[in-house]
């Protein structure tokens, strides 16, 4: 995914450039990309142990990862 792809009502939650994390998407200040943060929420893992392990996120930018994966899936339907 690449951020052009996001609706424009969570772009500001995210970024990306070639030279960080390989280009991957991520959470807008933070070196942490949104597949990580999605792995541990699929794992199970609370946002706030989420938010314990990577202190350069807080509880409104895992929640807009959680708005982006709920627009993706509604995407597929």
């Amino acid at each position: 995914m690449n951020l052009s792809d996001i609706p424009a009502s969570l772009r500001d939650w995210f970024e990306q450039t070639p030279e960080v994390l390989g280009g991957k998407l991520r959470v807008r200040g933070a070196r942490v990309s949104v597949e990580q943060v999605l792995e541990l929420l699929e794992a199970g893992v609370p946002p706030a142990d989420i938010i314990k392990s990577f202190p350069s996120l807080d509880l409104p930018s895992v929640i807009a990862v959680e708005r982006l994966a709920a627009h993706c899936a509604l995407a597929m339907l």
